[in-house]
């Protein structure tokens, strides 16, 4: 259609405003919003009208008179229904304290550990991540204690700095008791899978770093497990940016260098032990939100 045929039509179109009276069924600040809502009308087989107050300010949408009483129900069914369907901010979603006084005390922990280790380095050998002594000789506190030795300075203020982010935007969504036991517990298993893997090679690890980045994962997981409730209502692949963001960070910070020693599996299975246990904690804390409050999972879908 020629740019003259449109501009007669909606000459033609303002005149039957004009004419026949049409009547208001909304007024929005936001040019969007009111196209928003005239498409549902337009969906309804309708024609509708958006004209702007004549000193600014607003905009109205208009039908025929006719049609009135049929589309404003419409319209308050469609608001509804936007209002089920978008995400709200989670009842626990950082409503809890950074957990300054767990991090600090973890700070503390790791530059004691790192003096001790400084002065008798036979504690490195006793606590490091090893594949042939967890599998073979049973050494089961490795996992764990490899979490708080470090090789040098330079490695030690890096995990605290990155432990800093990651550990205090897990206490803000769920506690700090809560928050810095899940990370330690996938950190832990994120060595011992790492060791695993490796065996029979002789692999040795230490470093916060795994248990930095399971509470990366964990994040994710908490993320992924919120978005699945609106699956239906929103694609999959806003469903999954929690855990894609996620993978994004992993790979521009846990990756290291080329010249470097980077532990970069211990990191990915940390991330992914970190994913399904904040997945199924997420799941989990809205079963028993939703029981608690009567809610079927079916409703808490919609109700959320």
């Amino acid at each position: 259609m020629k740019v003259e045929d449109d501009a007669s039509l909606v000459e033609e179109l303002q005149s039957a405003v004009n004419e026949e009276g049409w009547v208001q069924v909304g007024t929005y600040s936001h040019l969007d919003v009111a196209q928003e809502h005239a498409l549902v009308i337009l969906a309804m087989g309708l024609p509708c009208w958006i004209e702007a107050h004549p000193h600014g300010g607003c905009l109205y949408l208009l039908v025929a008179p006719q049609y009135a009483n049929q589309v404003i129900p419409e319209l308050r069914e469609y608001e509804l229904e936007q209002k089920r369907a978008l995400p709200t901010i989670d009842h626990g979603s950082f409503s809890h304290s950074p957990g300054w006084v767990a991090y600090v005390l973890w700070l503390l922990v790791l530059v004691l550990i790192h003096r001790l280790e400084t002065r008798h380095p036979e504690l490195v050998d006793l606590c490091a991540s090893s594949s042939i002594r967890l599998v073979e000789h049973r050494e089961f506190w490795r996992p764990f204690t490899a979490l708080f030795f470090h090789a040098d300075m330079e490695h030690l203020l890096s995990n605290l700095l990155s432990g800093l982010i990651f550990s205090t935007l897990l206490s803000c969504s769920m506690g700090a008791l809560r928050g810095w036991l899940l990370l330690l517990t996938c950190g832990t298993i994120g060595n011992a899978i790492t060791s695993i893997m490796y065996f029979p090679k002789p692999y040795l690890s230490i470093g916060a770093s795994t248990a930095v980045f399971a509470a990366l994962g964990i994040l994710s997981g908490l993320g992924l497990a919120w978005m699945l409730r609106f699956r239906k209502q929103i694609p999959w692949l806003r469903v999954s940016a929690p855990v894609i963001s996620g993978v994004i960070i992993l790979g521009m910070t846990g990756s290291g260098t080329v010249e470097g020693n980077t532990d970069v599996m211990a990191h990915v299975f940390g991330f992914a032990t970190g994913v399904v246990a904040g997945s199924l904690w997420g799941t989990l804390s809205k079963l028993s939100y939703t029981a608690s409050c009567g809610i079927s999972t079916a409703e808490s879908d919609v109700r959320t």
